[in-house]
């Protein structure tokens, strides 16, 4: 109960982060997709570092008034890296997402 609630949080935190025309969703677990549209992959970095780093000065409530911190860690592609191929673009975030969280987590992965 107390993660749906963090969950919930984070969501709300993120949306009011993004622009209007960004769209957020969660994809399962706790891992959300973030589309930035018309974005560079140096202005999507730039985005993802700052909303990173807002999520880690942001402390969360959960049952019996408790509070929690976090930290998140992307994967950030850009479709013209991958030829527009959706799927290949969902595939590179996620080798993306899991070599920031392999590199020891917290932080923004864009290419290696």
């Amino acid at each position: 109960l107390s993660g749906d609630m963090v969950l919930k949080q984070l969501s709300q935190e993120m949306k009011n982060f993004l622009r209007e025309h960004d769209l957020i969703g969660r994809i399962g677990g706790e891992e959300f997709a973030v589309l930035l549209p018309a974005t560079s992959l140096k202005e999507a970095t730039s985005i993802a570092e700052r909303l990173r780093q807002k999520v880690e000065n942001i402390t969360f409530g959960v049952l019996d008034n408790a509070t929690i911190s976090l930290t998140i860690s992307i994967g950030v592609t850009c479709s013209s890296e991958v030829e527009q191929d959706l799927e290949k673009f969902w595939h590179e975030s996620d080798i993306r997402l899991y070599k920031a969280k392999s590199l020891g987590r917290n932080q923004v992965f864009t290419k290696g």
